[in-house]
């Protein structure tokens, strides 16, 4: 008997015991040591190498394999907390910052990111918010990419008194390589920015900057939530997506079957992602879509439910606080429900319809629990907006490459504009019909797990299905 996606992917396996230890690890909290992970670790380590030389004993050595998954799962979350824990929060200290996100202004604070630069946060980003001086305002003179002095206690959701910080020059000297390489490309998209938007801050350009460079911070609430209604959300957050398209204008001007075009393309996927500030889901889209064409390039299958896991393995292990943030597990469970949930048809409208379904009901437990809201016409408006966005996303390619020529990027820019200008009346049409959005429905941890049973126990009866019909 043909065996199901899930039954082939030895990863998944493995990143279900990751996902076990670093659970058991963040509940035990400082109750079990980082030596005890650490024991168990070298244990089954040190089984696995002795029982390897035996092969009649594989039922074993899957074991271990698992026992050591979890427990190394388990130590790099350990650690996490003794880092977390041994950070003081009661002295307030001075440090150096860049602001990774230009100011926007909310009532009486102007909210912003900050990328520490040194101290006991070095290399991390705060969600910051600060008082606005209306004598000086000082807080117009800091764009994204300036530098600034911190006098306060810094942590996701921060306040800033208007006299602990002052712009400044700070030094890059003490950092890494990777992050004065953020730092230089948050200038760089500031500079694209300003210059693509000629200081006229309208809705449509505030859109553009969210979809091609990922800055978020000229939205307006109405915006993010005529997007949210219309269940168009992800257009606005830069994903696999917006890679992709990004792949495919570069296929179209490289060679396909030249390995060192696809290195080369690998290269440009990995530079956008710093250039647009590195964020979580871009991160993750650029590792599986890495694994696309690294495979490529070993002649090997293309992306799989194997793949999947193997790039959530690896972002766990990076860092295990990851499993708890709900953009990972929202887009994870996307990516798996299109690979499980997507049948292979050569429609193109169908094929639109079917990816956009399988997303949402591959998402829908965790969207009830964390949101408590459901978009009614979310998938049917992806006929119209996806195609419509990809336009949109290589006109803007076309505007960007087209900047020397000031000329020539003006006009491709008005038409980009009209387009976009197009995208938010569908989006704000769809948003204000009746039903458009189901709220305040809450489900609990349990009824979560339900769920995904019972879709999954769907999908395993449609294979059995399909295959006693073969």
């Amino acid at each position: 008997m043909e065996e199901s996606e899930i039954e082939k992917c030895p990863l998944l396996r493995v990143l279900l015991f990751i996902i076990v230890g670093i659970y058991l690890a963040d509940y035990l909290g400082r109750g079990v040591s980082t030596e005890v992970w650490m024991l168990i670790v070298l244990v089954s380590s040190v089984g696995f190498v002795v029982l390897s030389f035996c092969r009649k004993l594989q039922l074993a050595q899957s074991l271990l394999i698992f026992l050591l998954a979890f427990s190394v799962a388990g130590w790099r979350m350990c650690l996490q907390q003794n880092q977390l824990f041994s950070t003081k929060y009661d002295q307030l200290d001075y440090c150096q910052a860049i602001v990774a996100q230009e100011p926007s202004i909310h009532g009486k604070v102007v909210r912003t990111k900050l990328l520490v630069l040194d101290g006991q946060n070095v290399g991390q980003t705060f969600n910051i918010s600060i008082l606005r001086d209306r004598l000086l305002e000082k807080w117009r003179r800091i764009h994204e990419g300036d530098g600034v002095i911190v006098h306060a206690l810094l942590y996701d959701g921060a306040f800033i008194y208007k006299d602990n910080w002052i712009k400044a020059s700070v030094s890059l000297s003490a950092v890494s390589g990777l992050m004065r390489l953020r730092v230089y490309a948050l200038k760089l998209r500031h500079k694209l920015l300003l210059h693509i938007s000629n200081h006229d801050y309208s809705p449509s350009f505030a859109i553009i900057a969210a979809m091609t460079l990922g800055d978020k911070s000229y939205l307006s609430k109405e915006q993010k939530n005529d997007f949210s209604a219309a269940g168009s959300s992800h257009l606005l957050a830069l994903s696999g997506l917006h890679l992709s398209i990004l792949i495919g204008v570069l296929l179209l001007l490289f060679p396909k079957n030249r390995w060192q075009s696809q290195l080369f393309i690998l290269l440009a996927i990995w530079a956008f992602v710093i250039l647009v500030g590195m964020s979580a889901s871009v991160v993750r889209s650029a590792i599986m879509l890495s694994l696309c064409m690294l495979m490529h390039i070993a002649d090997r299958k293309g992306f799989s439910l194997n793949s999947l896991s193997f790039a959530a393995i690896l972002m766990l292990l990076c860092n295990p606080q990851s499993l708890f943030d709900v953009g990972f597990q929202m887009s994870c469970m996307a990516v798996m429900g299109i690979i499980l949930l997507t049948p292979n048809i050569h429609n193109k409208v169908g094929s639109i319809l079917l990816v956009s379904l399988s997303a949402q009901i591959a998402t829908l437990p965790l969207t009830l629990y964390y949101f408590g809201q459901w978009s009614c016409y979310g998938i049917f408006l992806s006929l119209l907006v996806i195609p419509l966005s990809t336009i949109i996303l290589y006109g803007m390619l076309g505007v960007y490459l087209l900047l020397p020529f000031t000329v020539f990027a003006q006009k491709l820019y008005i038409v980009v504009e009209e387009m976009v200008e197009i995208l938010n009346k569908v989006v704000s049409f769809v948003a204000s019909l009746p039903g458009a959005m189901i709220n305040h429905v809450y489900i609990s941890k349990f009824q979560v797990f339900l769920l995904y049973v019972a879709i999954l126990s769907f999908y395993m009866a449609i294979k059995k299905f399909v295959l006693i019909k073969k």
